[in-house]
């Protein structure tokens, strides 16, 4: 029996190459525009707002995961403190893949790992471009402990952690692509991919 999703990924060849570990504390803004490039973030600890463009804004908490293809921008902002309209923060590099937005001193109000997902395909934008505008996978166990897997070697200093982390971002991916197929929301082509039927 065919697997149509292992076929979509070998098809895609996805990769993840790009990472960051972000703490935020007190008001903050971060603002994405159509970057080329799919988006993804998962909460680790707290909360973030998320709100893609032309869409309601949603809360994002511990273990939630959102990805969001090339074609749209969007927000996220701190969930304990509004910022001021307008107001967009400059992210400060912390170093080894870390970053700090809103207040620099004090205990952090969330952390959350973000990162862009490229594919080797040349066609790849055909496929891409039916998935739906933002995916998000609620509360996911198995998405948690592979954060927490990738939040360990993000900080770590082991020998061929740039090789191992991608490998596991990779797999984050594709496990972020099952669980939104299996959902009863899920969607377009990802709905598709879990009917047995088909």
């Amino acid at each position: 029996m065919t697997d149509p999703l292992a076929d979509i990924v070998s098809f895609l060849q996805p990769r993840a190459p790009y990472s960051k570990w972000v703490t935020g504390a007190g008001p903050w803004r971060i603002r994405r525009e159509q970057a080329g490039q799919v988006f993804y973030a998962l909460v680790l600890e707290g909360a973030i707002r998320f709100q893609a463009d032309g869409r309601d804004e949603v809360e994002l908490a511990q273990g939630d995961f959102v990805l969001v293809p090339s074609s749209f921008g969007f927000t996220t902002t701190s969930a304990t403190e509004r910022p001021e309209a307008g107001i967009v923060t400059t992210p400060v590099h912390l170093g080894n893949g870390a970053l700090r937005v809103g207040r620099a001193e004090g205990p952090a109000d969330c952390q959350y790992l973000v990162g862009h997902c490229v594919f080797g395909s040349p066609d790849a934008a055909l496929l891409v471009s039916l998935l739906p505008e933002t995916v998000v996978v609620r509360r996911d166990e198995r998405l948690a402990s592979l954060a927490r897997l990738v939040r360990d070697e993000t900080l770590s200093k082991r020998p061929a952690r740039d090789v191992v982390l991608e490998r596991l971002l990779e797999v984050l991916f594709i496990e972020a692509l099952r669980s939104a197929a299996a959902s009863d929301s899920a969607p377009g082509l990802l709905r598709g991919l879990a009917d047995q039927r088909l």
